[in-house]
């Protein structure tokens, strides 16, 4: 059998929606848990990156599968920074309208904003 990487989905009893599924080394890190027989003992908004169970597993698999979960630890990452500089650039805008006099209405909104 060949093993292929997929994204299962949790169906509301935490079940997974098809097969039986092991966790593909910490795509997230930090990430407890595991899935065994397509149960889920925990779940990242609501997925999962999980590898299908199988057993010839390829060195070249392995690879790739690492290689895919630091290109998608890249991308948080740098989505992380551009948010937090956003969110740095608007408080230090805030500030400076704050000592400047002025009123700042809707800061709360601002700040919370995704």
């Amino acid at each position: 059998t060949q093993s292929k990487k997929e994204t299962g989905k949790l169906t509301n009893d935490g079940v997974l929606s098809s097969g039986m599924f092991v966790l593909s080394n910490t795509i997230n890190a930090g990430l407890s848990g595991s899935v065994e027989e397509g149960i889920a003992s925990e779940q990242v908004n609501g997925e999962f990156f999980i590898k299908r169970i199988s057993c010839c597993e390829s060195k070249e698999e392995r690879d790739q599968v690492e290689k895919e979960r630091k290109s998608y630890e890249d991308r948080q990452r740098t989505e992380r920074t551009r948010r937090e500089t956003e969110n740095r650039t608007l408080i230090e805008n805030v500030c400076k309208c704050i000592t400047a006099g002025f009123t700042v209405v809707g800061v709360v909104y601002f700040l919370t904003k995704e």
